[in-house]
């Protein structure tokens, strides 16, 4: 029997999209009775050197440049129509049988529209509509229900994973009429067995609680709310806390981001690492800090953060509403708002102390093996 030539591709290789090409990599490199070829950015050579990529003989790598993919200010269309293109000039050049997307919904409107019929096309699916349909306004909400018919009733989709969140993943099978959705674990990174402790590091007083915001920094991620928040405080209280920023600051924000820093200086003791940090310098702040910082503005997506939180036993700062909000009510993950106002985030950091770390189920689940578990069963 003929290999099965299967693509994989993604147009970013920062953050958890690294993370699960990594799993899949390692979970594909046991599969030699397929090809897998993986279409990344061209940026993946350097972001690549934060993991291990075993030598495989089944796999390859083929990359794009980064300016046939377009940047944070390409406007979403033009992106998904290059995407499609892409994907439609590799499986003509390797004559693959399938495709597994790394996030689905940037391709659409257009991918089905360049592909053949015959071929398969599987792929993950971060934000549920679901969550904040209240706020679309009626244009997007009649966009997001034809994209999920298109994916739903044409045969080119295969299998449709919705990360994190079961209920959901029922919800719209019922919805939709369909068993295309299939719920699929977010996998947590282990963190390093001894873990080093950054306040000797960084010269930060013992008695100090250090709150640590940290990933992909953007307008979504509630990192400015936390900045303006900290500019709102009492003085006597800013004196007790240490806030770490750890992350890559997204270029829409990146203005207002070091205006208000600027502001804050002079106020109270901030460490700002701007950039893609290693993993075990991120597990090293989890281990440090007293509280983990992701007040998210919109929380239709799951978050790798309440993957570290949990590894650590530290509270996460979270909305109570949204996929995020549902997680860390049910697995007791850490403080959620009703609402995200300074108030509401200035009452949490007072319940810190008060916080108890519960067991819980979430790492049980939500392992890298469950994860690829699922995709094998599906689509190998």
């Amino acid at each position: 029997m003929s290999q099965k030539k299967i693509l994989i591709f993604t147009h970013s290789s920062y953050g958890h999209n690294l993370e699960y090409l990594n799993h899949l990599y390692l979970g594909f490199n046991e599969e030699p009775n397929n090809e897998y070829i993986f279409i990344v950015p061209d940026h993946f050579e350097m972001q690549s050197k934060l993991f291990d990529w075993p030598i495989s003989k089944n796999i390859k790598f083929d990359l794009v440049k980064s300016t046939k993919l377009g940047n944070t200010t390409t406007p979403w269309y033009i992106k998904s129509l290059r995407f499609s293109i892409i994907i439609k000039k590799y499986i003509t050049k390797y004559n693959a049988s399938s495709v597994f997307l790394m996030d689905l919904m940037v391709l659409l409107p257009f991918l089905p529209l360049f592909i053949n019929s015959k071929i398969r096309i599987s792929g993950i699916i971060y934000g549920i509509y679901l969550y904040r349909w209240k706020e679309l306004k009626i244009c997007r909400k009649i966009s997001e229900i034809i994209w999920h018919l298109i994916i739903s009733k044409c045969p080119v989709f295969n299998h449709l994973y919705i990360l994190n969140d079961n209920t959901a993943t029922n919800y719209l099978n019922k919805l939709y009429n369909t068993n295309k959705f299939k719920y699929l674990p977010d996998p947590y990174v282990k963190v390093p067995a001894l873990p080093i402790n950054m306040k000797a590091n960084y010269s930060i007083q013992k008695h100090k609680k250090v709150l640590l915001h940290f990933g992909s920094f953007g307008e979504r991620k509630g990192t400015l709310f936390i900045l303006d928040s900290i500019l709102r405080m009492d003085q006597r209280e800013r004196e007790k806390y240490v806030f770490v920023f750890a992350g890559v600051i997204q270029h829409g924000i990146k203005e207002k981001f070091y205006n208000l820093v600027e502001e804050i200086n002079n106020k109270t003791d901030i460490l700002i690492f701007p950039q893609f940090n290693s993993f075990e310098f991120i597990s090293n702040w989890c281990y440090t800090c007293d509280a983990i910082l992701a007040p998210y503005l919109k929380s239709y997506q799951s978050s790798g953060v309440i993957g570290y939180a949990s590894q650590y036993k530290k509270p996460v700062i979270a909305p109570g509403f949204g996929v995020i909000g549902k997680l860390v009510k049910k697995f007791h993950l850490g403080i959620t708002m009703k609402t995200i106002t300074t108030s509401n985030f200035l009452a949490a950091l007072k319940n810190i102390d008060n916080w108890q770390s519960n067991d819980n189920n979430y790492l049980k689940n939500n392992t890298v093996s469950h994860f690829l578990k699922i995709i094998r069963k599906y689509d190998i």
